[in-house]
């Protein structure tokens, strides 16, 4: 490790101008594994007595990987028109018609000057932000026969391309993993969650009840003008029976968990349609006391 020397305050006493010092270690930074990067490094208005002027536009691609160049990066350059760089486009997306996200490349401009430097700047820029997008999608960087036959790459850096976009790959498919991992960890804390209060209601007065956040349920119907009613958790299954209070406020309605013991209240959050479940939104409410007032606390959403 790295040490620095760290002034050291002696107890009630102000920093002296020759301090005693402790040596604390500083954390390095970890190795670059590997990095390509892609730019136009250069251009050229070339003019000639038999065509028009044009533009040709340096690409240089600069990369490095620990298992394939460890003594240094190593640099590819090829120069082109913008023509010839749009064909090699084409060339590239024929090849790999499922690429994901594939870059777009540069517009190209009719009736306009390309040599002029306003035109040139601008598509010096947009070729940068193509060929760094280009040269990071690991799809591109492990076809080697794509690299050789649209941009005429040597061996050897066709070699270091390939291991980048092998290691990106890999990096990709760990990361997915992991996700994959944490979701399936939370789903089944979830689950476990779900259980509990599960058991919870079925066995456990209304004081203790307390139901996740956002937690929704859904009516089954049986024979509803008698009172036949289900609630279905979010778990497929029935959690609550439903008994209609015909001498309660409009749109209320008692519910009861399997053995028979009465919950909470069914509140119609739509007052203007009548007792019936049909297109009315309904909620889970619990009653409770508050300063020695009775109050509702709205705790779950009910879908039809």
């Amino acid at each position: 490790p790295i040490y620095v020397q760290q002034p050291v305050k002696q107890q009630n006493q102000e920093y002296q101008s020759a301090p005693s010092v402790a040596l604390l270690p500083i954390t390095e930074a970890p190795p670059v594994q590997h990095y390509c990067r892609a730019s136009i490094t250069e251009t050229q208005v070339i003019k000639t007595d038999t065509s028009k002027p044009y533009v040709t536009f340096t690409l240089e691609i600069v990369a490095f990987h620990q298992s394939t160049c460890p003594l240094g990066n190593i640099k590819f350059t090829t120069t082109q028109r913008f023509s010839t760089l749009l064909q090699i486009h084409d060339s590239l997306t024929t090849q790999l018609p499922f690429l994901p996200n594939p870059p777009a490349f540069p517009p190209k401009r009719f009736f306009t000057d390309e040599t002029q430097p306003a035109m040139i700047k601008e598509r010096v820029s947009r070729l940068t932000i193509y060929y760094s997008r280009t040269f990071s999608i690991p799809e591109i960087l492990v076809n080697k026969t794509v690299l050789s036959s649209c941009f005429q790459m040597d061996e050897k850096m066709i070699d270091v391309l390939y291991s980048i976009g092998s290691t990106i790959n890999q990096d990709r498919n760990e990361q997915i993993r992991v996700d994959t991992l944490r979701k399936a960890i939370k789903e089944r804390e979830h689950q476990t969650v779900l259980e509990n209060v599960y058991v919870q209601a079925q066995t456990h007065p209304i004081q203790s009840l307390v139901l996740p956040s956002a937690m929704r349920f859904t009516l089954r119907e049986g024979a509803w003008s008698m009172g036949d009613a289900e609630l279905i958790g979010p778990d497929g299954r029935e959690w609550f029976k439903l008994n209609r209070q015909s001498y309660r406020a409009f749109g209320k309605f008692l519910f009861q968990n399997r053995r028979g013991i009465p919950l909470y209240i069914i509140q119609n959050m739509s007052w203007n349609r009548g007792l019936g479940f049909g297109g009315a939104s309904y909620s889970i409410i619990k009653p409770f006391t508050r300063n020695g007032t009775q109050c509702l606390e709205n705790v779950a959403e009910i879908v039809r």
